[in-house]
């Protein structure tokens, strides 16, 4: 059987200056899970570290400068081809108005509402931690 591709990801959950919305990404429709909405964010690159990842990945899909984040949790996944260990930021306070750089289409949603909108498998467990109450430290 052939080894599974391991990826490391990180997201970011980008929270308004109210702290009731979080910034939503559409996924381009050629990509797995086209359509589907995702927290920004993207690979580690060799060499790279989570930081820099979420600092580049967030200029590239946002159009975003980061200035205030935490760490909120680690998991991982097992797709059919591939395990993706995600790394997981809460963002509170960026530089720029958020657009969807990469064309894709972007919106706020509630974190009540998260639930009403298709995302990929992976996402479920990071919803679930926020509409849970669980808070970012």
């Amino acid at each position: 059987m052939e080894e599974k591709q391991y990826l490391r990801v990180v997201m970011a959950v980008i929270w308004n200056p109210a702290m009731d919305e979080i910034l939503i990404c559409q996924r381009p429709e050629i990509k797995n899970f086209g359509g589907l909405w995702e927290f920004p964010g993207g690979k580690v690159e060799t060499g790279e570290t989570d930081i820099e990842t979420l600092d580049r990945e967030l200029d590239e899909e946002v159009g975003i400068l980061v200035h205030d984040f935490t760490h909120r949790m680690d998991f991982k996944h097992d797709y059919e081809d591939k395990v993706i260990e995600f790394v997981v930021y809460d963002v509170y306070s960026f530089e720029g108005e958020p657009y969807g750089r990469e064309n894709q289409a972007i919106r706020w949603i509630n974190a009540a509402d998260l639930s009403s909108v298709d995302f990929p498998p992976a996402d479920y467990i990071l919803i679930d931690e926020i509409k849970n109450g669980i808070m970012p430290n």
